[in-house]
């Protein structure tokens, strides 16, 4: 995403919390005035809609007024393409189980992995396996 497309993102979130930061909204709470914001799909400027919710519009409020228009700009992930949860070491291990086996299923991978030591069955779900 470039800064063009930031930018536009950012006067959309503050157009759509202006009401809020202005002390403008006619409705007889904040949260009110979220909820309903919160009803209709927002177009952004790659062209997808999308709704935000009513905690969202909040969170936005603070970061403007914590960190002025530049709160509203995207961010970037730090972890993007990366797994959060499955170590490569995993990983490599759900290859070569598959390799190996080419028809076992997801969950037969997960408790081999749990019983393997290369995961914790606290830690990661069988989704994310």
């Amino acid at each position: 995403m470039d800064n063009k497309e930031k930018i536009e993102i950012a006067s959309i979130r503050l157009a759509l919390i202006a009401p809020v930061v202005n002390n403008t909204y006619t409705e007889e709470s904040k949260m009110a005035y979220y909820r309903k914001a919160a009803k209709n799909p927002i177009k952004l400027p790659n062209g997808k809609s999308v709704r935000y919710s009513p905690g969202t519009l909040s969170n936005w409020v603070s970061y403007y007024n914590r960190y002025g228009f530049d709160g509203l700009m995207p961010k970037e992930r730090s972890d993007v393409g990366k797994t959060r949860k499955l170590s490569d070491v995993a990983i490599e291990k759900i290859y070569s189980l598959k390799d190996i086996f080419p028809r076992i299923n997801g969950i037969l991978i997960y408790h081999k992995l749990i019983e393997d030591g290369f995961i914790k069955e606290k830690e990661v779900s069988l989704s994310t396996v």
